[in-house]
């Protein structure tokens, strides 16, 4: 799934979206969509041409409102229309058509000729050369009524976790961290938890979480959003495959358990993304701390030097009632193989093609 970012005045962009979908059924100003605490969907169609001209079905999350600040929303789009959205979006919005193919093309970057010795290679950094991170490196642009673009394909992975075992999983594999630091240590998560009131939203994210990971993924309200910070997962790795994992509850059929103060978070901050992903510990030394441990296979401690990554978690909802339903996580780039390989670990069950999201047919 590929993201674009807009963001600006939230009636300019309601304004600007109800141009592409039908004006009766839009969930583009629904309540709940609005208060960033549901992923919303809606069909896309070429402008003024409803119901013809249809481009394709989205989803999308609005980050929740901030005094003084202006509105942002993520849209996700498949790949298989994403330049034609992309098309009928700046043609709406006045911006000119080279700019944005120039951007959206994919640059072939042959291998070098001369194989360099292992050592002097650092893999992270090669890895991320064709993504667009950091943010500075992602396309962006900018129309005529102020509404920014920005163009988030590479810098977010999505994959999906479906079945009633889902929650249980994310349970166990999405631990809560610490954000505060009796050391002098300059990190993304002291700076941007140095206030109270930031420290008090973590705490009530994750007692929020806590409630609704007690249920099953098709008794959670759907479409909800969630928006933690977790430990690393690759320090939590069982010895070996199937490690505990938390237990659920049923819940009563028709009920359903709504989050309420879950969906804001620093995965909505570009600059938080950034130091995530470009200060990940290498894997060697992940390893190197888990032999270290006398009992092999237990936890490791948190440290201060340890990653703390924030993810989002969607609901999505089942075909036919709970049957079906699970979750999307959402992670900055340089992270989905970490958290995919922590889920695998606790014997989730892969289907291939579609569980595959780094192969050509994923």
């Amino acid at each position: 799934m590929c993201c674009v970012e807009l963001s600006g005045d939230e009636k300019e962009l309601l304004t600007t979206l109800s141009n592409f979908s039908n004006p009766e059924e839009s969930d583009f100003d629904r309540p709940d969509c609005l208060r960033g605490i549901c992923q919303g969907q809606t069909n896309l169609y070429h402008p003024g041409q409803y119901p013809r001209g249809f481009v394709g079905q989205v989803t999308f999350v609005w980050k929740p409102r901030e005094a003084g600040a202006e509105r942002v929303i993520w849209i996700w789009i498949h790949p298989a229309f994403y330049k034609e959205f992309l098309g009928v979006l700046f043609e709406k919005l006045n911006i000119e058509e080279d700019a944005w193919q120039d951007s959206t093309e994919e640059k072939f970057q042959p291998p070098p000729a001369k194989k360099r010795k292992a050592k002097d290679v650092n893999v992270s950094a090669k890895k991320l050369e064709p993504r667009n991170v950091p943010f500075a490196r992602t396309p962006k642009f900018e129309s005529p009524s102020r509404i920014r673009v920005c163009l988030l394909r590479d810098t977010l992975n999505r994959f999906r976790l479906v079945g009633p075992s889902a929650t249980e999983v994310l349970a166990s594999v999405l631990q809560k961290t610490s954000v505060t630091s009796s050391e002098d240590h300059a990190s993304w998560w002291v700076t941007f938890y140095k206030e109270e009131a930031k420290k008090q939203e973590f705490e009530d994210e994750f007692d929020e979480w806590n409630r609704l990971s007690r249920f099953r993924p098709g008794h959670v309200m759907p479409g909800s959003v969630a928006s933690l910070v977790v430990r690393d997962p690759r320090v939590l790795l069982p010895q070996k495959r199937g490690g505990e994992r938390k237990d659920v509850e049923i819940h009563a059929d028709g009920e359903f358990l709504k989050a309420t103060s879950l969906c804001s978070g620093p995965i909505w901050d570009p600059e938080c993304r950034d130091a995530v992903t470009l200060t990940k510990c290498a894997e060697a030394e992940v390893n190197k701390r888990r032999s270290q441990n006398l009992v092999p296979g237990t936890k490791l401690e948190l440290t201060v030097s340890e990653s703390r990554v924030p993810v989002m978690l969607i609901q999505q909802p089942g075909d036919e009632g709970a049957f079906g339903a699970g979750w999307d996580i959402v992670t900055p780039a340089g992270w989905g193989t970490s958290e995919l390989s922590a889920t695998c670990a606790l014997k989730m069950c892969c289907k291939f093609p579609s569980s595959f999201q780094e192969c050509h047919f994923g």
